[in-house]
């Protein structure tokens, strides 16, 4: 078998395989990934092709059933397994949503798995749909719905550390935020690993001139929390309540960093204006 680490924020997930060159594969897709380490949760990946499965679905969240001990996810294109230990997991993969742009979908499982790993730590940890920036020593997380400036914001940042156009993982620390890059989104090839504290959370508006101002706490969490992954495992499932949880994590984020409107034209001129307001000279 061979296998590679792929860090997650502070937890780290070890995906190991007998398929010939699927390891070589995700470890150039997935920047940052390792070849030694420690793991928190080790995951066993199989091919194979379930002639019973749909086609390829936006989510393998809203996808999962339950048949006995066996999981199904992204209609039946995924069946998560359970292995030796509750940290354990085998994978069996149907060929198709390895394909082409749907990496995108099947990554989605190693959000869930990091999720199950985040768990098992008992550390306060999100993962937010978000881009991250590193100027100096602290982070700047941008905000917003699909087609709202995410990537944009990221490829404008090319002066800075771009840490990643997709997935942010905050972790809370007593009264401060720490923000990591992922590995997630590996088409999107400008993005290096790298961490810091988190100094402000961007709510992106895309505008004709650049303004930072500071947003409504109402508007803020709701935006936040419709932007936050569902704080699910492997093993578990919508409920009800779940939309619930996102928002008291969203609001538990809003007081303990400032969150800002950020209008924005599509040129690096609003990092002039986050300057003006974070980097003040005291």
């Amino acid at each position: 078998m061979t296998s590679i680490i792929l860090p997650v924020g502070p937890v780290s997930l070890r995906l190991r395989t007998e398929e010939e060159g699927f390891i070589e594969a995700l470890k150039e897709y997935f920047i940052g990934s390792r070849e030694e380490g420690k793991e928190d949760l080790l995951l066993d990946l199989q091919i194979k092709e379930n002639k019973e499965s749909g086609p390829v679905p936006n989510s393998l969240y809203l996808t999962k059933k339950m048949k006995g001990r066996e999981i199904y996810t992204g209609n039946g294109l995924i069946k998560i397994l359970p292995g030796k230990t509750s940290l354990h997991f085998q994978l069996q993969i149907d060929p198709l949503i390895l394909k082409g742009g749907y990496i995108r979908v099947f990554e989605q499982i190693f959000y869930q798995a990091a999720l199950t790993a985040i768990k098992s730590t008992k550390k306060k940890v999100h993962l937010i749909h978000s881009s991250s920036v590193k100027k100096g020593d602290f982070t700047y997380m941008f905000v917003g719905k699909s087609e709202a400036g995410k990537s944009t914001a990221a490829q404008l940042s090319s002066a800075y550390h771009i840490l990643n156009d997709e997935i942010s993982i905050i972790e809370e620390r007593e009264d401060t935020l720490y923000l990591y890059g992922s590995p997630f989104n590996g088409l999107f090839r400008e993005k290096k690993p790298g961490d810091g504290p988190l100094r402000a959370i961007l709510l992106l508006r895309q505008a004709q001139f650049h303004k930072l101002t500071k947003a409504d706490k109402g508007e803020a969490i709701k935006t936040l929390a419709h932007e936050i992954i569902p704080p699910l495992g492997l093993e578990d499932f919508p409920r009800n309540d779940t939309y619930l949880t996102m928002l008291d994590q969203a609001t538990n984020l809003y007081g303990k960093v400032p969150h800002y409107h950020m209008d924005f034209l599509p040129d690096s001129g609003f990092w002039e204006e986050i300057k003006k307001e974070f980097e003040r000279e005291t």
